[in-house]
């Protein structure tokens, strides 16, 4: 696809837009749905009932009639079809009552967020109650008399032109030149439409060979192009008087050090290197949450090197140029690791609203004003990290492992990724579908945990974990399985699986077994664990953990 092609596509929680080559994401809501049906349909006129039924998923081609669940879908909006003449008041005591505390919460939320000077914030509290006012106006004649309710239509129509009106705004927040073309070119009313003017839109997400066609090459191929990732700069704490305390040989022979383990973070967590800086480095990544991981992971190294970093990261437009990245998503991420003191990683606030709900928590820095950047930027530190101002603050145990996933089924590698994930455990830098990929891609991605299929197609879980083993011992493997087969287990053990576990098991218990076994612990089911102690004794290791000879222990007692 094109860089320069305008994208209108709706991705779950968010919504990925691009017009006139400035790309943005926005949260998901029912004006972006109400405006991706217009432009899916340039030129033709949608019936408002048509438009509201379609964003619930249920709107029936024009003239077909209406099934039941389209007016399932008009009722969750509250506009209920049938009857002729009004429907009584247009609001009873309950909406209200419903109104008052909505008004109420919001003007609370409207001081708090003044309070803490959030101008987006405050903006959209703003938003809401003016939204309120109006239909209250609506809903209340002279002398506070409630208005009666006209027809589903008529309440649709309002209702469709204030909830568009609401996403214009959010658009034009990072998209003026789009939320002005919309204005001109889309019309609400009994009958909504879109000119579009010619403009041509993707509104569907890639199918799965473009998909994979832009994995293999996420920073695409052209000479000079415009794309958006995710930028970390790190710089090493007091760098010119460690280089003067210890002289130029000494020096060079920590650089050489600090480069070397820097290659290595970042190949492990799927990062290219843009330049390094002499006593720091700039690199790209395809998602904020790899940035954030390598970043972790590099101020635990760097710090048992004696080389102490800070670093910054942003997500945001860049330009290519062969090898090299420039533009202002750039210079923004060089102003931020600027920001930040030693042992800290700095983010801005649209990297925290990309990760929300991976499990990476943040502690609120405040606003900054980054030089040559316009405007005050609000900046998040990821939580643990230290700082040389805030003595208090601890960094995690361990910094989020870089993982990889093997299952035939593209369900289950997606629910493995949102387990993971979303409990901080680590992050999923790579995923096979098949045995014979497994070794290739573990060799490119270098992911420190393996998440094995017992039951794959080619080859099993077990050869696959013993040629992975062969090459990357250090590697460690969970074995996922549907039996609990004794000799299935020992087969497991055998090729060096750390862990085994049945399908059946709890998000959490797959998510603290990948904590462990990278611990050095062996993770099995109490009802397993004398058999892989048996089979400990019998291939002559005497190194079982001593929480599996404990959870046999507990087994025999029971």
């Amino acid at each position: 696809m094109p860089e320069d092609s305008n994208m209108f596509l709706d991705e779950g929680d968010f919504w990925t837009i691009r017009y006139a080559s400035k790309s943005f994401r926005l949260k998901s809501s029912k004006g972006l749905q109400y405006i991706a049906t217009l432009l899916r349909h340039p030129g033709q006129e949608v019936h408002v009932l048509e438009l509201v039924g379609a964003a619930g998923g249920a709107a029936s081609p024009r003239g077909t009639g209406r099934t039941g669940a389209d007016v399932r879908s008009l009722d969750s909006e509250g506009l209920r079809v049938g009857g002729l003449g009004d429907a009584g008041d247009m609001l009873d005591a309950k909406a209200k009552a419903a109104y008052r505390r909505r008004l109420t919460e919001l003007q609370e939320d409207l001081s708090e967020a003044e309070a803490f000077n959030d101008s987006e914030r405050a903006a959209r509290a703003y938003e809401e109650i003016d939204a309120l006012e109006q239909q209250l106006s609506a809903a209340f004649g002279l002398g506070g008399r409630a208005r009666k309710t006209g027809s589903a239509a008529e309440r649709a129509r309002v209702n469709v032109r204030n909830t568009i009106a609401s996403a214009m705004k959010a658009i034009a927040v990072h998209g003026p030149e789009l939320a002005e073309h919309l204005k001109k070119s889309i019309r609400t009313g009994t009958f909504c439409w879109y000119a579009g003017d010619g403009v041509k839109w993707v509104l569907e997400q890639l199918d799965g060979a473009a998909a994979a066609a832009i994995a293999r090459a996420p920073f695409g191929s052209g000479d000079d192009e415009r794309l958006v990732a995710t930028f970390l700069f790190t710089d090493i704490v007091d760098s010119t008087k460690r280089a003067a305390a210890g002289g130029d040989r000494a020096w060079r022979k920590a650089m050489d050090r600090h480069d070397a383990v820097a290659s290595e973070h970042l190949a492990a967590h799927c990062g290219i290197q843009v330049r390094s800086m002499g006593d720091g480095l700039l690199a790209v990544f395809e998602s904020p949450a790899a940035a954030i991981s390598c970043a972790l992971s590099l101020h635990e190294a760097m710090d048992g090197l004696g080389l102490p970093i800070r670093a910054g990261i942003h997500t945001g437009e860049c330009s290519r140029r062969a090898e090299d990245f420039s533009g202002i998503g750039v210079n923004i991420a060089a102003r931020i690791m600027a920001e930040a003191e030693g042992g800290e990683t700095l983010v801005s606030s649209t990297v925290t609203e990309i990760v929300a709900g991976s499990g990476i928590e943040f502690r609120d820095h405040g606003f900054h004003t980054l030089r040559g950047v316009p405007g005050s930027w609000r900046l998040f530190a990821v939580a643990g990290t230290t700082t040389a101002s805030s003595k208090r603050s601890k960094r995690p145990t361990h910094h989020p492992l870089s993982l990889m996933v093997v299952d035939d089924h593209p369900m289950w590698r997606q629910t493995l990724r949102t387990v993971l994930e979303s409990s901080g455990v680590g992050i999923v830098v790579a995923e096979a579908s098949d045995g014979e990929e497994v070794v290739e891609l573990a060799l490119s991605a270098r992911p420190e945990a393996v998440i094995m299929d017992m039951n794959l197609l080619t080859i099993s879980g077990v050869e696959a974990t013993r040629r992975l083993l062969d090459v990357m011992p250090e590697t460690k493997v969970l074995m996922l399985s549907s039996s609990d087969e004794r000799q299935d287990v020992v087969e497991a053990v055998k090729a060096g699986a750390s862990g085994y576990l049945l399908k059946t098991a709890e998000p959490d218990e797959v998510a603290d077994a990948v904590q462990r076994i990278r611990g050095g612990e062996l993770v099995f089911p109490p009802a397993l664990a004398k058999v892989v102690l048996d089979e400990f004794r019998r291939i002559g290791r005497t190194d079982a953990p001593r929480a599996t000879k404990s959870a046999a222990k507990k087994k025999q007692r029971a």
